[in-house]
């Protein structure tokens, strides 16, 4: 495997390295294999609730700071037994959606954005939405108790 080292510096490139990895190995996701409900089975087989309740189930865990660490989405599968934070739940939702709309007649448009919760308008969580009935919906799945869909207030949010 090669690992390769950046710093990221900004938001906003981080949110480009991210649709980057979510786009260039959205292949990665035709390769996943789960075990569900005692079978198992390829990702890209799932619906996107399905691969949502997927994603919302890997163990939530932070990187360890000042470190910020985005990965490919076969990376993220391989070690989502110990956990992943927004970034990389969200670039295989990404790569999930990249990959599928493939093969959509029409495809799903979905962005990743940054929020905050925090008076201070700080941007400190990143999740994906996509496009339904012309209007963006929230596909965050970083927490367990998140339900796809949900609408959040934010003081402050930024297309990535």
């Amino acid at each position: 495997m090669i690992v390769k080292r950046e710093r990221l510096y900004s938001k906003n490139q981080t949110g480009r390295r991210m649709y980057w990895l979510a786009r260039r190995f959205s292949g990665d996701i035709s390769k996943a294999l789960i075990r569900r409900n005692g079978r198992v089975q390829k990702l890209t087989d799932l619906s996107l609730g399905e691969v949502y309740d997927v994603v919302r189930s890997i163990p939530y865990r932070r990187d360890d700071k000042p470190v910020e660490v985005v990965a490919r989405p076969l990376h993220i599968l391989a070690g989502a037994g110990s956990g992943a934070d927004c970034k990389k739940k969200s670039i295989i939702l990404g790569a999930w959606l990249h990959e599928t709309n493939k093969s959509r007649a029409e495809p799903i448009r979905w962005r990743f954005v940054g929020v905050s919760s925090l008076r201070s308008r700080r941007i400190h969580h990143v999740l994906p939405q996509i496009k339904i009935d012309g209007e963006y919906k929230n596909v965050d799945a970083t927490y367990p108790k998140n339900k796809i869909f949900d609408r959040k207030k934010y003081t402050a949010m930024e297309v990535l």
